[in-house]
């Protein structure tokens, strides 16, 4: 599959607007956050892109293509060729054998974060009074 670094692609941040919030399920009451879940094509803050994702989890875009859901241990490729490994994620909320799924917001090796993602359907939702686990976007060592 084939990502580009096209910055006129339809992406997604962890922005609560009121178009999200009422998409998400009634019994979902006071949520003062949201992490979407990164894919192939989510992009970081200093340029680079996730190429492959290597969970077992895909998710099926509006337009019909699949991408891989990425967890901590996948690898974000920059424009210079350099790579960076995604070492935060969602930790106990959502994981996949040793390997937590990752998420906007998710830190990289280099201090690097992943700001968007390709989808819009795959989200952790944080509620007003409840904690997120401990290894919640934790860096961990």
């Amino acid at each position: 599959m084939s990502i580009s670094n096209d910055h006129s692609a339809v992406s997604f941040s962890n922005e609560l607007t009121p178009e999200v919030l009422a998409t998400l399920s009634p019994s979902v009451t006071s949520v003062t956050a949201i992490y979407r879940l990164a894919t192939q094509g989510s992009r970081t803050r200093d340029g680079g892109v996730i190429r492959q994702a290597t969970s077992p989890m895909t998710i099926t875009l509006s337009g019909g293509q699949a991408v891989g859901v990425a967890q901590t241990g996948d690898w974000v490729e920059y424009p210079d060729g350099s790579q960076a490994q995604i070492i935060t994620g969602a930790g106990e909320h959502s994981r996949l054998g040793e390997h937590s799924v990752a998420l906007v917001g998710s830190v990289l090796s280099n201090g690097d974060e992943i700001i968007d993602t390709l989808q819009d359907c795959a989200l952790i939702a944080q509620q007003a009074g409840k904690s997120m686990a401990d290894d919640f976007l934790a860096v961990v060592g």
